[in-house]
């Protein structure tokens, strides 16, 4: 008898040929009884080759003995070869593209912030709050908003500055901040 070569296999007795691996796995040896199925990262195509290949930057494969890869979805974004699973963009940020091979994620403007990890959008970056302000990006936080000042107020959500903060009025005042 003959040993079933490279990239073919035969699991069972007394057969009168070798078998290919499914798509997804492989055979890369002789005399084999079973084939391998391709690892997390990594994906195989076609029947009949003996290695799998390497997911390419922006997708990524978490299952075994998979044909494709997936684009990494929006939120997050992988740099490397061969992930299993993608990086999210991390707080104060976001990306709202699919696929991204870099680390690419924008930041909430100044008066926003998130405190979320994969956000997806803009509109996830929550407003400061009324009489408060913000003038940094990437802000994690509602305490990154900073509070007007005692004897001023502020009714605009999202503001970016200080100079959103009015003076109370004569004949009244604040004791609190914001």
């Amino acid at each position: 008898c003959l040993s079933c070569a490279s990239p073919l296999y035969q699991s069972g007795s007394g057969q009168s040929k070798c078998d290919s691996c499914a798509v997804g796995a492989y055979a890369s040896g002789s005399g084999l009884t079973v084939c391998t199925q391709c690892a997390t990262g990594t994906y195989l195509t076609d029947a009949g080759l003996t290695e799998c290949s390497l997911c390419a930057p922006g997708k990524f494969q978490n299952l075994l003995g998979k044909t494709v890869c997936t684009l990494c979805p929006a939120g997050s974004y992988v740099i490397a070869s061969g992930a299993s699973e993608c990086t999210l963009c991390g707080t104060g940020a976001y990306y709202t593209g699919v696929g991204a091979a870099s680390q690419i994620c924008s930041y909430c403007i100044p008066g926003t912030y998130s405190s979320q990890y994969g956000r997806t959008a803009l509109s996830d970056c929550l407003l400061c709050g009324a009489g408060t302000f913000s003038g940094f990006y990437a802000q994690s936080s509602n305490t990154s908003c900073t509070n007007c000042a005692l004897g001023t107020y502020s009714t605009t959500l999202g503001a970016n500055s200080s100079q959103v903060c009015t003076n109370c009025v004569a004949g009244t005042y604040g004791n609190a901040t914001g």
